[in-house]
């Protein structure tokens, strides 16, 4: 059994996250990330998320290219807000 390491994918380190938004109309009003890796992209995302008053669910469900061999078909931008959705539906639920 061979371990192969692909070159863009260097390792599963990982990324540590927060995202704040409005508990009322749901929009993004911040994320705070920390990685070993560069993640300025997925900050660039979330910048222009909270420019265009964009919500969790609108984050949560954002496509993003994903190759099926050797990626998830949700990004871990997405996993994040759909964690922030299952929040707020969890309180609605109460």
């Amino acid at each position: 059994m061979a371990r192969v390491i692909l070159h863009f994918m260097p390792t599963t380190t990982p990324v540590l996250m927060s995202l704040v938004w409005d508990k009322d109309t749901q929009r993004i009003l911040g994320a705070q990330m920390m990685s070993k890796h560069d993640i300025s992209e997925t900050l660039s995302l979330i910048s222009l998320c909270i420019q265009n008053q964009n919500t969790i669910e609108f984050l949560g469900m954002y496509d993003t290219m994903f190759q099926p061999n050797f990626d998830r078909p949700f990004n871990y931008v997405n996993l994040l807000a759909q964690a922030a959705v299952a929040k707020e539906d969890k309180k609605v639920n109460k």
